[in-house]
C-alpha cells in the first residue's frame, strides 16, 4: 500500500495550527497520500502538535542551504548564469536600483535554492509540491520545478492582501506560471490574482477553503447552555452587561485605533453598559501596543479590556459565546476563523464592506457590514438593541457554517483537487 500512495511534499511556510487539520482530516477520510513537510512550525504556546502523525518526514532543507561551502558556492554562482533566469533576474534586480554586488547576492540565492532543489528535493520524486502562503521567498524552490511536475500554489490571504510591492509581485508571477493549480478561499480572491499576475491563470485557479478546526466549535456547542460557566468567564473579566470585540489578535492591521476612535461617540448610556475586549494573544509590535495603551487611557470612558494570554479552544469559545458583537475590519482578510466561531455562537459580526466576504453571504450566513468608521457607532447601537431579534439568525448561521466550512465538506473538497492533479 505504501508504494501506491502519492506522495505529496509541503513547502512555503510550515504553520502547524492549519496544515496538520488540512491534512490530517484528508488522512482520516483516505490514505492514498503520503505527507512529507520542509519545516513544521508551531504558534507559541500552540499545542496542538500532531505532526508526527499526519507527515511522514520533517525535512528542513534550509540544513541544506546553509551547509553548502565557500567555493561550492562561487562555482554554484557561475554555472547559473548559463541559464535565461538568472540573466532576467540579475537585469530586474539593477533595475530596481540595487548595486551590483546586491544583485549578484539575490541571483547566488536563487543559484542555492535551485543546487538544494535539484540534490534534495527532486531525487526523493514527490509526485505533488503544495506550496502555502505564496510571497516571493516561499516560492523560490519553485523558479527551478520541471514543467511535467505537479504544482499546487495556495493562497492564505495576507499573501495576496498585503504583499503588493513590485519586487515582489514580480518573483510571484514568474513562479505561478509554473503552478499546476492555484487555490483560493472566495471568487473574490481569484479576481485579485488575476489582476496583479494576469488573465491567463484563470483556468488554474480553483476556489477551495482550508480544513478549519473544530475543536473550538466543538467547545461552543458544548458550553452553549452553561449558563454559570459563562457567567464566572464574565465575572473573570469584569465584563459589563454586553461585550464588543474590537478584532481577534495585536497585529495593527486590525484597526483597533481607528475602531476606538469612532467608538467614543456611542451615547453614553451606551458606554456604561458595554465592555471592549482587545484580544491580543498574539502578534503586534512593541510600538503598536504602546499606541494602543495609549488610546485607552486617552478614550477613557470606554470600558476597553485587554486579554493578551494565549488562550485555549475551550477559553476561546467561552469568550465567542459571551460576544454579543465582534467588529471585523481589518485593511484586509481571507475568511476570518475568528469571525466565524463568533457567528456560530449565535452573535453578530459588523465587518467592513471592504472585505470579501461577499461568499458567506452566499451561503446563508448573515452579519452586519459598514462602509466606513463612521457609520460604526450607529450601527453598533442598533446591533445591540436588536440581540434578541437576531438569535433565529444565529441558529441559521450555526446550521450554514456546519455546511459550508466543516471537514466533511472541505476535506472531500481537497481530497477531490489532489486526486484530479495525480491523474
Amino acid at each position: 500500500m505504501e508504494k501506491n500512495r502519492k506522495k505529496m511534499l509541503v513547502i512555503g511556510i510550515g504553520q502547524s495550527n492549519f496544515l496538520n487539520q488540512l491534512y490530517g482530516e484528508i488522512l482520516k477520510i483516505n490514505n492514498s497520500f503520503s505527507f512529507h513537510i520542509d519545516r513544521c512550525t508551531h504558534l507559541p504556546n500552540d499545542n496542538y502538535n500532531e505532526s508526527n502523525s499526519v507527515f511522514k518526514e520533517n525535512l528542513d532543507f534550509e540544513q541544506y542551504y546553509k551547509s553548502i561551502s565557500k567555493w561550492r558556492r562561487i562555482l554554484v554562482l557561475l554555472r547559473s548564469f548559463k541559464k535565461k533566469f538568472y540573466k532576467e533576474t540579475f537585469l530586474f534586480e539593477l533595475n530596481q536600483k540595487k548595486t551590483i554586488r546586491k544583485a549578484l547576492k539575490v541571483c547566488m540565492r536563487y543559484a542555492l535554492k535551485e543546487h538544494v532543489y535539484e540534490n534534495y528535493i527532486k531525487t526523493k520524486k514527490f509526485d505533488v509540491l503544495h506550496f502555502h502562503f505564496c510571497s516571493s521567498y516561499n516560492l523560490e524552490y519553485l523558479h527551478f520545478v520541471e514543467n511535467e511536475t505537479k504544482v499546487i500554489c495556495s493562497f492564505w490571504g495576507s499573501d495576496l492582501y498585503r504583499m503588493g510591492n513590485i519586487y515582489n509581485n514580480y518573483y510571484v508571477g514568474k513562479a505561478l506560471n509554473k503552478a499546476t493549480l492555484i487555490t483560493v478561499q472566495s471568487p473574490e480572491m481569484a479576481l485579485v490574482i488575476k489582476a496583479k499576475y494576469g488573465m491567463h491563470l484563470s483556468d488554474k485557479i480553483k476556489d477551495v477553503r482550508f480544513t478549519i478546526s473544530t475543536a473550538i466549535y466543538n467547545a461552543i456547542n458544548l458550553n452553549r447552555s452553561n449558563r454559570e460557566l459563562l457567567t464566572k468567564f464574565k465575572e473573570k473579566y469584569k465584563i459589563k452587561n454586553y461585550l464588543v470585540a474590537l478584532g481577534h489578535n495585536a497585529f495593527k492591521e486590525n484597526n483597533h485605533l481607528k475602531m476606538i476612535h469612532v467608538l467614543n461617540n456611542l451615547p453614553e448610556e451606551y458606554k456604561n453598559k458595554i465592555s471592549f475586549v482587545l484580544h491580543l494573544g498574539y502578534g503586534g509590535e512593541p510600538q503598536y501596543l504602546k499606541e494602543l495603551e495609549i488610546a485607552i487611557k486617552r478614550y477613557n470612558s470606554l470600558d476597553i479590556i485587554i486579554i493578551d494570554d494565549f488562550l485555549t479552544p475551550d477559553e476561546i469559545s467561552k469568550l465567542r459565546l459571551i460576544t454579543n458583537v465582534m467588529i471585523q475590519a481589518p485593511e484586509s482578510d481571507a475568511l476570518s476563523a475568528a469571525m466565524t466561531e463568533v457567528l456560530y455562537a449565535g452573535n453578530n459580526v459588523i465587518a467592513g464592506g471592504w472585505l470579501p466576504y461577499g461568499i458567506l453571504r452566499r451561503n446563508n450566513i448573515h452579519f452586519e457590514e459598514i462602509d466606513k468608521f463612521e457609520e460604526l457607532p450607529l450601527k453598533l447601537k442598533k446591533s445591540i438593541d436588536n440581540l434578541e431579534y437576531n438569535a433565529n439568525t444565529g441558529i441559521t448561521n450555526m446550521q450554514n457554517i456546519e455546511a459550508f466550512l466543516f471537514p466533511e465538506r472541505t476535506s472531500n473538497d481537497w481530497i477531490n483537487l489532489f486526486s484530479s492533479i495525480c491523474e
